[in-house]
């Protein structure tokens, strides 16, 4: 059986696809390629979004492998501290279906930036019932809903549906089982008919300006401004994007 998580491109897009199994639990030996093929794809000036899915069929990630977690703490170098703290300047998309458990929710799912699910898909923290805790991942998910409702999650170990997940904002979308996987690929098209600069732009501005304030953010407004505009015309020949001029100088 393969204990991976597959990579491949397919137009400027690339896929990540878990494959452990009928419900796609994470083993620890899986972070290691994980962590490379993230950086192959951060690194990969042809690709410019990714797709984080579960293999054909099966669930997205019912969480971390049982029979491996006590090997996770010898982990050397540690993989998933590493995953969570790469500087990402892509966007994932995340294809849900079926479980979206424990780590799959905390570690993986909150790698993404746009979500779509089938409506079988279920979201939840059961570890609290065995007495674990979040491993780090609760403040990831603290930082992408309102608070009451990732405690909710966070400390009674219940599920929410497709339909609730998506009344929280956890997911974008909710569609049938045979178009999640064309829909996540129509949407990552679109956003690579863009110019990497500007997604990157974006990106950037959106992960590291959450965390500064306003003086702040406007200053790296304008350096990241001006270093993607000179990157734009050398790229078009000298041909100007259309005019942009950012905000004042706050005071």
């Amino acid at each position: 059986m393969n204990k991976t998580i597959h990579y491949e491109i397919v137009d400027q897009v690339g896929i990540f696809t878990i494959d452990n199994g009928k419900q796609n639990v994470m083993s620890t030996s899986m972070y290691e390629p994980f962590y490379q093929n993230l950086c192959a794809f951060l690194e990969d000036d042809e690709v410019k979004i990714g797709i984080l899915r579960g293999s054909q069929g099966r669930s997205f990630c019912a969480g971390d492998d049982i029979k491996s977690l006590e090997r996770a703490a010898d982990l050397d170098p540690d993989y998933p501290m590493m995953i969570q703290c790469l500087n990402r300047t892509k966007p994932v998309i995340g294809a849900v279906k079926g479980w979206c458990l424990g780590q799959g929710l905390l570690h993986l799912l909150t790698l993404t930036d746009i979500r779509i699910a089938t409506a079988d898909a279920k979201f939840g923290f059961p570890e609290i019932q065995y007495g674990m805790g979040g491993a780090s991942g609760a403040t990831r998910l603290g930082y992408q809903i309102p608070q009451t409702l990732a405690m909710y999650l966070l400390l009674t170990g219940d599920y929410y549906s497709a339909q609730q997940a998506k009344d929280s904002f956890m997911i974008n979308e909710i569609v049938d089982d045979e178009k999640l996987f064309p829909r996540a690929m129509e949407i990552a098209r679109r956003i690579a008919r863009h110019p990497l600069t500007g997604i990157t732009m974006e990106m950037e501005l959106y992960q590291v300006g959450m965390d500064m304030q306003r003086k702040q953010r406007h200053s790296l407004l304008r350096s990241l401004y001006k270093e993607h505009r000179t990157a734009f015309e050398k790229a078009a020949g000298g041909r100007k994007p259309i005019e942009f001029k950012p905000l004042q100088q706050a005071k």
